[in-house]
């Protein structure tokens, strides 16, 4: 079960953004919303091995060879497998069991992604309007139509059958809703189970309270830190972002709670796919990961932000370093099967069809918003600024 800001609740993260399975509110609780009909639909079709459309993001990826959210989680939590006999013959699964959970409680953050949009970041309001031609209006940090009470009244009750937590944005750390439930995830003393973090790790303190005071007391800590690249390169991607700072917190965090695991989670589009086996080098060779520690997220949506808006004879020659990359990681036998899939996957999407339409869309959109934001992709990513200059 996933909820946006918005209070529009999905199946998961990478579940359509189109259809979700309704509304967080009042009267359609996360209770009824776990038997709504579209949820019910989809389970039968999942059962009877049919295609499901908002899964679409899944199937993309596996087409591409890689591991999906989708056949992640079947492998995680495998160990419900007995819960399939309690779906009845419409679909209806009577007892709610959430071992997973993903609610983001808003859009509040403090960086404007390339990759984003003002849906998951409130800062990238103004930059959207100015970009749609209407008047710059306010930062608005959008929330669920329903009352504050009931919301975690509905929470709490979920609590007992958790056995991970999924937190993204936003920006998670910045959010005092994530320090409430973390709260009461101590309270009910389930510091057994696993927090996972999608951040972009600018900032570690809240209200004078560093985030490692906290995941000291639970078990199992993952840090997926949503840095796309280093140095300069970061910076535009992430807008707001400083590269320093960064590096410093994931300094203290390996320093103060050296029991979590600690990945870059890694978004592959076109701003940071030629100088992919750079940037893990240099992670490396820093001391941030270990060979295993990078998460290779691809680019689908938007389609103008896909690697394969680049002509295809340069990504071939980016793909013959993943290649030499992929025998070297092999040869010496420094990471497992899974980092090496995810080579696999990031140099099978990069080597997809060229797509001219969204080409010129990328450029143009690119211009605009530089102009906007005072920056230049030409300079920052020198390696691709012949597509400006066709």
């Amino acid at each position: 079960m996933h909820t946006w800001p918005n209070g529009n609740t999905y199946m998961c993260c990478t579940s359509d953004p189109q259809t979700p399975l309704g509304v967080l509110s009042k009267e359609n609780s996360l209770k009824h919303l776990w038997n709504s009909p579209q949820m019910k639909k989809n389970r039968l079709a999942m059962l009877n091995d049919e295609y499901v459309p908002e899964c679409s993001r899944c199937y993309e990826i596996e087409e591409f060879g890689g591991n999906s959210l989708r056949t992640d989680i079947t492998r995680n939590f495998f160990h419900h497998i007995d819960k399939v006999d309690e779906t009845l013959e419409d679909g209806t699964v009577e007892k709610m069991n959430l071992p997973y959970v993903d609610f983001r409680f808003s859009n509040f953050c403090n960086l404007r992604c390339r990759t984003c949009g003002p849906e998951l970041s409130s800062k990238w309001a103004l930059d959207h309007n100015t970009l749609l031609g209407k008047p710059a209006g306010s930062v608005v940090v959008t929330k669920p139509d329903i009352p504050r009470e009931i919301f975690w009244e509905q929470i709490e009750e979920i609590i007992p059958t958790i056995e991970s937590v999924y937190f993204a944005g936003g920006e998670p750390l910045l959010m005092e809703e994530h320090y409430k439930f973390l709260n009461l995830l101590i309270e009910h003393n389930k510091t057994n189970i696993n927090l996972i973090y999608n951040t972009n790790l600018s900032n570690v303190v809240f209200k004078n309270t560093h985030i490692c005071d906290y995941w000291k007391k639970f078990d199992k800590v993952v840090v997926l830190a949503s840095l796309d690249s280093w140095g300069p390169r970061a910076e535009y991607i992430r807008k707001g972002l400083t590269w320093s700072k960064a590096e410093k917190n994931i300094r203290d965090i390996k320093t103060l709670t050296p029991h979590v695991e600690f990945i870059i989670g890694v978004t592959l589009s076109v701003f940071n796919f030629a100088t992919l086996v750079e940037y893990y080098d240099y992670m490396i060779d820093n001391n941030f990961i270990s060979y295993d520690n990078m998460n290779i997220n691809i680019v689908t949506d938007p389609l103008w932000y896909k690697a394969n808006v680049v002509p295809l004879d340069f990504r071939l020659q980016v793909a013959e370093k993943y290649q030499e990359k992929i025998d070297f990681l092999t040869k010496n036998k420094l990471c497992g099967k899974t980092m090496l899939d995810r080579w696999e996957l990031a140099k099978n999407y990069i080597t997809a069809p060229f797509d001219a339409v969204n080409h010129e869309q990328f450029i143009s959109l690119t211009k605009h918003l530089d102009k906007i934001r005072k920056e230049s992709f030409t300079s920052t990513f020198p390696e691709l600024s012949f597509m400006f200059h066709e």
